[in-house]
């Protein structure tokens, strides 16, 4: 999971391709991302060119509250702040 903006400095992209290698010897991995920015759009074709963007969820800014309930429930958070 990865909770911050979605914008290059973060890092967001490096996380996305980094889940593509994972994804193919980890068939049941999925990415989730809270948060919003410019590169959404860029996540989400680079997901379907390598055929696993049905494993990223995209979930926009959602409220403190239920950011900690999603956190709670993954097994690997990235969080970059800079």
């Amino acid at each position: 999971m990865y909770v911050g903006r979605l914008v290059e400095f973060k890092g967001i992209m490096i996380l996305v391709d980094a889940f593509q290698a994972l994804a193919e010897e980890y068939t049941d991995a999925q990415l989730l991302i809270a948060g919003e920015g410019p590169l959404t759009d860029v996540i989400k074709t680079r997901g379907t060119k390598a055929n696993i963007y049905n494993r990223i969820k995209l979930l926009g800014e959602i409220p403190h509250e239920p950011v900690l309930e999603r956190v709670g429930e993954a097994d690997v958070l990235v969080h970059s702040s800079e």
